[in-house]
């Protein structure tokens, strides 16, 4: 899956791509863009399981995540993958096995996460 807009539309370097497809240890990959990882719209990761979008102030809480990510993902070796709920940030690639039939439907799923999940986001 590739979002072609003029965000992602940009150089692609390939490499990450290929060493990725040699490894069996994920279910679905989301590749950063550069200069900084910017959709954060579609970041499900500990401790922000839901969209800045439904909370007040979205703006600034926009803000708190991206530089969360950030300094998660500048501190990444080389080749660690992060674990997230989920993520796409433009390019991503997944194992159909994992995600055949799957769909998007806006709906906010809160079955979707544990309880110990929604109250650390809380």
């Amino acid at each position: 899956m590739m979002d072609f807009d003029d965000v992602n539309c940009k150089e692609v370097n390939i490499e990450p791509l290929r060493k990725s497809l040699l490894r069996d240890d994920w279910d679905g990959l989301s590749f950063n863009t550069s200069p900084y990882y910017y959709d954060i719209w579609g970041l499900s990761i500990h401790p922000y399981y839901f969209s800045y979008n439904h909370f007040n102030d979205s703006y600034n809480y926009s803000i708190k995540i991206k530089d969360y990510i950030m300094n998660i993902l500048t501190s990444l070796k080389p080749g660690q993958l992060l674990p997230c709920t989920s993520s796409f940030n433009g390019f991503s690639i997944y194992r159909t096995n994992k995600f055949l039939n799957t769909y998007y439907d806006g709906r906010v799923r809160n079955d979707l996460f544990t309880k110990k999940q929604i109250e650390t986001h809380a």
